[in-house]
Parts: C-alpha cells; structure tokens; sequence
C-alpha cells in the first residue's frame, strides 16, 4: 500500500488496497480522512463494517463508506 497509514486490521488494509488500485480518488480522499481520525486519537481502532470503516474508541462513533458516485 503506498503512503497511506498501516491498518491494524487486515480486512482494512484489504479494502484499502483494493480501493487504492480501482478508484486513486476515493483512496486519496479517505486516506486523508483516516490521517485526519488518527491525529485525534493514534489509539483508535477500525473494522470493514457495512461495507466501510467504522472507527471505534469504547464504542462504534463513526465511519467511512465509500459508493460508486
């Protein structure tokens, strides 16, 4: 994966890559969304749920989901 911060979750870092080589503009934009999510907080975490990420401290607060338009 280029510049784009490691997952630790594999299922992410497989999203991530998939959307790097099929759509460069979308990856772009939810690389810098991500950048943005871990200068609040490096210790959160994320999973591919509903299709996305959803980010998580104590519970489920937010996500990223990408569609074809």
């Amino acid at each position: 994966m280029s510049e784009t911060q490691k997952s630790k979750d594999s299922e992410v870092t497989i999203f991530l890559e998939n959307l790097e080589s099929t759509d460069s503009e979308k990856f772009t934009m939810i690389k810098l969304l991500r950048e943005v999510v871990f200068e609040v907080d490096p210790d959160i975490s994320e999973k591919i749920m509903y299709g996305g990420i959803m980010f998580t401290a104590n519970e489920d607060f937010g996500g990223i989901f990408v569609s074809q338009k």
